[in-house]
């Protein structure tokens, strides 16, 4: 295999790149991480909500916020992919 040299301008565009490119990925990766979690109505614990109260009410109250937590992240992550750009 050949190797390509770069020169040093080169490099840094391409280590740019690079991270920008797995930033992107992440962001995405969380997205449909958190869609999924939607569907198969899984929470995932850093969701989790302590409500010291074990009536109904707060039993709901507390489903309610973890999937608003939820939706909210996916706000947030989409948001973030707004914001990097591989240019």
């Amino acid at each position: 295999m050949n190797s390509v040299k770069l020169m040093a301008s080169q490099a840094h565009l391409v280590n740019r790149y690079k991270n920008i490119r797995s930033k992107l990925q992440k962001c995405c990766a969380n997205i449909y991480f958190n869609k999924q979690c939607l569907a198969k109505k899984i929470i995932p614990k850093y969701v989790n909500i302590k409500i010291a109260n074990t009536s109904s009410a707060a039993q709901v109250t507390d489903k309610k916020a973890q999937i608003t937590r939820i939706k909210d992240e996916i706000k947030f992550f989409y948001a973030g992919s707004l914001y990097i750009s591989v240019f």
